[in-house]
């Protein structure tokens, strides 16, 4: 799947518009790299993401198309907020 429309599917960028932008603009990064939008992710992918100045990190633990207008997906995600601690939430 494609990092755009994963960002995109999991609520990270209102539009998959606002997400390509996003990616181009470098404030998206996958095990450290900063990415295009067309790069495709894999399970155990470590994302980084930046909105607003705030740090947000990712990783992909699996994910699984449904015949539905979006994707299921199942990540476990970690995120980093400017002088706070790590938290943790499992979806």
């Amino acid at each position: 799947m494609r990092i755009d429309k994963y960002l995109w599917c999991v609520r990270y960028y209102k539009t998959r518009n606002i997400a390509t932008t996003a990616c181009k603009k470098g404030h998206v990064r996958v095990n450290n790299d900063v990415v295009k939008p067309g790069r495709n992710i894999y399970p155990m992918d470590k994302i980084g993401v930046r909105i607003n100045q705030i740090n947000y990190q990712l990783v992909v633990k699996t994910y699984q198309k449904v015949e539905l207008e979006l994707s299921l997906l199942i990540f476990n995600e970690q995120t980093l907020l400017q002088n706070q601690n790590l938290n943790l939430r499992n979806y």
